[in-house]
């Protein structure tokens, strides 16, 4: 679906936005003035979490904040300074259309977490980057997301991603820092797997099947 989305996009930047989600008011005005300003290639802002039961009651808090001391960089330098692991959301970058259609960049196609792999691909892309500490997007925490309905087929996914991140790691020039961090993602990703493989109950029977999944996608993990 988000790749139709690029294909057919007419503006000058996209923002992607999960259907349940809610957008501060305003924010797309703020955010596109400053990336066409800069002729950036990613703007990255900030997202607020709540509870979807608070977004149900219209409890949405007034969080928008901008500062503008921010400055233009690359975009490994924004992975290496600014890229998170446990927000690893593509809703938090506002990307140029035409950076995406140049430099080929598309979403994994039927991969849960295909979040992790476009973002860091575009940050290790991307020439005009630029972080803002601005609140633009409201993420609805509720109780059926993708991490609290782990399955066999997601944890399957979470391994095809680490091996997308290892030939990542592997094909860019990456500075001894920008390594470290592509490693400490790694391993965060593989963490998720362990976690759920010890504490889901109903996971645990299929364990041997996801590790030697793991294994098989990336045989010289370590």
């Amino acid at each position: 679906t988000r790749n139709n989305g690029i294909a057919n996009a007419k503006g000058k930047y996209i923002l992607f936005v999960d259907s349940d989600d809610v957008l501060v008011n305003n924010s797309i005005k703020m955010m596109l003035n400053i990336a066409i300003d800069n002729s950036l290639d990613i703007l990255m802002a900030k997202v607020a979490t709540i509870d979807d039961k608070d977004v149900q009651k219209g409890n949405i808090p007034n969080c928008s904040f901008f500062k503008s001391s921010s400055v233009i960089t690359t975009g490994k330098d924004g992975f290496l300074k600014y890229y998170n692991s446990d927000e690893s959301y593509v809703f938090k970058n506002l990307f140029k259309r035409s950076f995406l259609e140049q430099k080929e960049l598309l979403f994994l196609e039927n991969v849960y977490f295909e979040d992790v792999a476009f973002t860091i691909h575009s940050y290790l892309k991307a020439e005009r980057f630029m972080a803002i500490d601005y609140v633009h997007y409201i993420y609805r925490r509720n109780e059926t997301s993708i991490m609290s309905t782990m399955n066999i087929k997601k944890l399957k996914d979470m391994n095809t991603i680490i091996k997308y991140l290892i030939q990542l790691n592997k094909e860019y020039l990456l500075s001894v820092d920008e390594k470290s961090k592509m490693t400490g993602t790694i391993f965060a990703c593989f963490s998720v797997v362990i976690w759920y493989l010890s504490h889901y109950t109903s996971l645990y029977p299929q364990r041997k099947e996801v590790v030697e999944d793991l294994k098989k996608k990336c045989p010289n993990l370590s």
